[in-house]
C-alpha cells in the first residue's frame, strides 16, 4: 500500500534529546496512539481523494500544536492536569510528559481511520455502491447527507465512538470488495511510518506540561477536544519502555521483563496516568 501525504514539517524539525538531559526532573506518562501528526492524507495507492484527511496525531501532536502537549477527552485531561499541579506543588518543577505507544489499533478511537475509509469510498466507488453505502450509514446516522457531501465529515466526527466503530466495521466487511478500503489499510494509511514496527509501551517523545494553567477547552483535535497546556521538547535517542521508567510499578505487578509487557500489563497502565522522577539511578539502569 502507498499513501500520499502532504506533510507538515513540525515533527520533522523536533530535536533529538537524551533522557540524561533531564536528570532530576519529574515526569508524567499516559498513552498516545500511533497516528501521524501534521499534514494531510491526499490519497491511497492510485486513488486520489476528493477531500484530504487531516492528520492530527498521535505522538507528534506536541510538535504541531503550539501551546499544547497532549489532547484528550475532558475527564482524562482534568485528571492529568490535576496530577501535574500536584507534582509541581511538591517539586517546584513542571513535570515532563512522556507518552507511551499504544497498540496499532489504538488509533481507531480517533476519527481519522474512518474518515480515510469514507474519503476512499467517495473517490473510488461507483454511483450504485455509494447509494448502498449511504443506505447502510443512514441506519446509524438518520440524517446522513451522503458520502460525497463534504458535510458528511462533520457528521461522522460528531458521532460517538461506538457509532463510528460500527460504521467502520460494516464498511470493512461489506464494501472492501466494492471499491472500499479495508480497515487494516486505513489504519496503516493514517499511522506514523516511524512507528509501524515499534513495540507497544515504548516512549518516543519528551514534552513539558505547563502546570498551574487551565485546560485548553478547544484543542482543535476532532476526537480529543480538551488540550493540555505545554510544549514538545524533542524525540528521545534511545528505545526505552515506559515500564523501564517505572521500576516500582514493575515490582508491584511482578513484571518479569519490563521491555516485554503483557497485554494485561498494557491494559493496567492505561487506566490512569503514572509519575516518576528521572534519577541518576534510573538513568544507569537504562544504560546512560
Amino acid at each position: 500500500m502507498t499513501r500520499n501525504v502532504q506533510l507538515n514539517p513540525g515533527a520533522a524539525n523536533a530535536p533529538t534529546v537524551s533522557l540524561a538531559d533531564f536528570e532530576g526532573r519529574p515526569f508524567i506518562t499516559s498513552m498516545a496512539d500511533r497516528t501521524a501528526a501534521g499534514g494531510k492524507l491526499v490519497g491511497v495507492d492510485d486513488v486520489q481523494f476528493n477531500r484530504p484527511v487531516e492528520l492530527f496525531g498521535g505522538q507528534d501532536y506536541m510538535f504541531n500544536n503550539p501551546g499544547q502537549v497532549w489532547s484528550s477527552g475532558k475527564q482524562p485531561a482534568k485528571a492529568l492536569m490535576k496530577y501535574a499541579d500536584e507534582i509541581k506543588s511538591a517539586t517546584g518543577q513542571n513535570p515532563l510528559y512522556l507518552p507511551y505507544r499504544m497498540a496499532p489499533t489504538g488509533g481507531d478511537f480517533a476519527q481519522m481511520t474512518g474518515e480515510t475509509m469514507l474519503a476512499y469510498a467517495d473517490a473510488s466507488m461507483g454511483k450504485m455502491q455509494k447509494k448502498q453505502l449511504d443506505k447502510l450509514i443512514k441506519q446509524y446516522i438518520p440524517d446522513w447527507v451522503g458520502v460525497s457531501n463534504p458535510a458528511s465529515v462533520d457528521q461522522f466526527r460528531q458521532m460517538p465512538d461506538l457509532t463510528r466503530k460500527a460504521i467502520k466495521d460494516k464498511m470493512d466487511v461489506r464494501f472492501r470488495d466494492e471499491g472500499g478500503l479495508n480497515i487494516g489499510s486505513a489504519r496503516l494509511a493514517v499511522s506514523d511510518p516511524a512507528q509501524l514496527e515499534a513495540r507497544q509501551g515504548g516512549i518516543m517523545n519528551v514534552g513539558e506540561i505547563y502546570a498551574g494553567k487551565p485546560i485548553i477547552t478547544e484543542s482543535g483535535h476532532p476526537a480529543y477536544p480538551s488540550g493540555i497546556p505545554g510544549r514538545g521538547i524533542g524525540t528521545v535517542n534511545q528505545d526505552t519502555s515506559i515500564f523501564e521508567m517505572l521500576p516500582e510499578y514493575v515490582k508491584a505487578r511482578n513484571i518479569a521483563d519490563p521491555r516485554m509487557p503483557s497485554d494485561a500489563d498494557m491494559r493496567s497502565i492505561s487506566m490512569k496516568p503514572y509519575a516518576g522522577v528521572i534519577t541518576n539511578k534510573l538513568l544507569k539502569q537504562l544504560g546512560y
